[in-house]
């Protein structure tokens, strides 16, 4: 899978983006690589991410495994123990290459469908009391696992 430049791609967007890019088809048991494109208009109020002065920027990305496909599981994917976080590289922040590398392994064979969850948040520290905006985008994708 060939990673984009991701700020090339979306600079002109002014909406809300979230693209999943993961294998179809994956073999029981192995590392798979994965990523998810995104932009958020909360660019628009700060591109720090993990820094900052007066306003602070965290994003994550969830993922899960489930065996059926649920439409919008927002609120079941957060309240989930079993699932994996994962978050922007340092290079990548660097770059304003809005992407997050992701790893998933399927121990068992059949269909499922792997589920994320991308999580943006803006601190306002300087407000009193603190203000926190927060936006989610939410996807499935089936994923077909095959024995070796």
């Amino acid at each position: 899978m060939k990673e984009p430049n991701v700020s090339a791609e979306i600079k002109g967007l002014k909406e809300n983006y979230m693209d999943l890019y993961f294998p179809d088809t994956v073999t029981v048991n192995s590392t798979n690589k994965g990523f998810v494109k995104y932009y958020n208009r909360f660019d628009t109020i700060t591109k720090k991410l993990f820094e900052g002065e007066d306003t602070l920027r965290m994003i994550t990305f969830y993922t899960r495994k489930n065996k059926s496909f649920v439409t919008n599981n927002i609120e079941e994917l957060l309240k989930t123990v079993a699932k994996d976080s994962f978050y922007p590289r340092k290079s990548d922040i660097d770059n304003n290459n809005y992407i997050i590398h992701f790893e998933q392994k399927f121990p068992t064979v059949g269909k499922c469908y792997l589920e994320g969850l991308f999580r943006d948040e803006v601190y306002f520290l300087e407000d009193s009391p603190l203000r926190v905006l927060t936006k989610y985008f939410y996807v499935s994708k089936p994923v077909y696992v095959i024995d070796k």
